[in-house]
């Protein structure tokens, strides 16, 4: 299976490579004319993906889940889910 992150193509198994699958949120959004609350769903999609690569870099750095950097990413990540929550229920 191969898996496109942005960052290249992963070959898993050693096996032969297949089609590119790209990884999406589960309820994206996808039609033409958007709603405002789709619009501040994908926008909210855009800074979870962003919260959680920099707690994933602070882990890294820190390589403590309960450092003050990672806790403090994890907060606001959560915040903004809860947000995304809000707003995709209400589509």
């Amino acid at each position: 299976m191969v898996l496109d992150y942005g960052q290249g193509d992963m070959l898993l198994d050693g096996g032969v490579t297949e089609p590119v699958r790209t990884v999406h949120w589960p309820h994206r959004v996808r039609r033409k004319s958007r709603s405002g609350a789709a619009v501040a769903a994908v926008s909210l999609e855009d800074e979870i993906t962003s919260l959680r690569r920099k707690m994933e870099d602070a882990f890294l750095e820190c390589e403590s889940l309960t450092s003050d950097p990672v806790v403090a990413i994890s907060r606001m990540l959560d915040a903004k889910i809860n947000e995304y929550m809000k707003v995709s229920c209400k589509d």
